[in-house]
């Protein structure tokens, strides 16, 4: 995790954390989701809401109630959000650490309570419960990704990593007007995909720790090869249609 960026301009110091960053409350969500949707690309309107619920930014209002946030506002959104992606640590802990920010922002223990480099890849294994939390999705919605999906609902049996990306990409879907009952020939579209790329591999497959990892290093190069396709056929079929 970064200090808080440069590109905004200083302001005398302030309480809280971070300091030096301007407080001056001028942006839209539009405007936070501009500014952190390269990095988090899954961010969406009811994922800025449903952090402000839990306490964790508080953006100013205008007397139509509109929110307004600050640049200060997006570097702790960004904390929140590395923490989350790099650490998947539960909401609690990431307040506790900017509790710790705030209390003392230039102090060792401030610097300690700092996102580190990530600690659990994105193939450890998650109750569906803790990505819910994770992501501020409904259990309803994060059991409906994984029965669309066809994943089993299990505890623990889950890539905590990917089944936070799908929940938040499927938030982020919702917000644009589609529900999972939509998107069910995307998930089933990925399922055939998955058959194929089985079927593609299993020749390498083998009850071996190094026929495992090649059979697994190809899965991963058919995969990405296929989203490139996918990706590429999605958009000519849009330009085709005028779109």
């Amino acid at each position: 995790m970064s200090l808080p960026s440069q590109r905004y301009a200083a302001e005398p110091a302030s309480s809280g954390w971070p300091q030096g960053v301007s407080r001056r409350a001028t942006m839209s969500i539009g405007d936070v989701l501009a500014d952190l949707g390269v990095e988090f690309p899954a961010l969406s309107p009811s994922k800025l809401r449903y952090l402000e619920e839990q306490g964790l930014v508080a953006p100013a209002r205008t007397p139509a109630g509109y929110r307004k946030y600050c640049p200060a506002d997006v570097e702790r959104l960004r904390f929140v959000l590395t923490a989350q992606r790099d650490q998947y640590l539960p909401l609690r802990v990431i307040r506790d650490r900017l509790d710790a920010l705030d209390r003392a922002p230039g102090s060792p223990e401030a610097a300690a309570a700092m996102p580190g480099p990530r600690t659990i890849s994105g193939a450890a294994r998650m109750d569906t419960a803790e990505v819910a939390e994770l992501t501020g999705a409904s259990q309803a919605l994060v059991d409906e990704v994984c029965q669309a999906a066809g994943l089993d609902l299990d505890a623990r049996s889950i890539s905590g990593g990917a089944l936070t990306a799908a929940v938040e990409a499927t938030m982020a879907l919702e917000d644009l007007g589609l529900q999972v009952r939509h998107l069910r020939p995307v998930f089933q579209a990925v399922a055939r995909q998955a058959d194929l790329i089985e079927s593609a591999t299993a020749a390498r497959r083998g009850s071996g720790a190094a026929e495992r990892e090649r059979a697994a290093a190809l899965a991963g190069e058919i995969a990405e090869s296929m989203a490139q396709l996918s990706q590429a056929v999605l958009h000519a079929t849009l330009t085709h249609r005028g779109l």
